[in-house]
């Protein structure tokens, strides 16, 4: 069952119900009744993950081959990345941009998303989604792309030993 808004909502100015909307959204797995339209408001956590981060790898090395748009399905990408359809999910974190804003499967890295995948900056790994849109990130836990890469052969320390990008 959703969580339903007290009657103090009425009469507070809409930013506040928004802020108090978004509060609670975040922390209820079942989403929130709007006291506005009576309409369920669901956030859903993305996390940034191995498989993630490999996709990060493999769209920067395609893009750092010559690719201008890499598209993130065909005969030519890893089985593990269309079967998670990970390529578009590093949006959220502004790690690559689609072609033309629009959906679809080509996506070129930004200069974040190329930053990350060469471990010089860190990222938030968690963030609240809703209608497609960032919300919040969650505060914790942080990282770098190598404390995401520990666990998977090669290892991301062997990768850029051997100025390979492909996992």
């Amino acid at each position: 069952m959703a969580a339903v808004f007290d009657s103090d909502m009425a009469g507070l100015p809409l930013a506040q119900v928004r802020e108090k909307v978004n509060a609670l959204a975040l922390t209820s797995p079942n989403g929130v009744v709007c006291p506005c339209c009576e309409g369920v408001v669901n956030t859903r956590a993305e996390r940034m993950g191995t498989v993630l981060a490999k996709t990060l790898l493999w769209i920067v090395d395609r893009h750092k081959q010559g690719h201008e748009w890499v598209h993130c399905r065909g005969e030519h990408v890893p089985r593990w990345m269309i079967e998670d359809n990970t390529g578009g999910k590093l949006r959220y974190w502004d790690l690559v941009t689609r072609e033309n804003g629009r959906k679809g499967d080509a996506v070129q890295p930004t200069q974040l998303g190329l930053d990350f995948a060469l471990g010089k900056i860190p990222l938030y790994f968690t963030a609240y989604v809703r209608n497609d849109k960032v919300i919040a990130f969650a505060p914790n836990p942080t990282g770098r792309i190598n404390d995401l890469m520990d666990d998977v052969t090669p290892t991301y320390k062997d990768l850029m030993n051997k100025g390979s990008w492909v996992v």
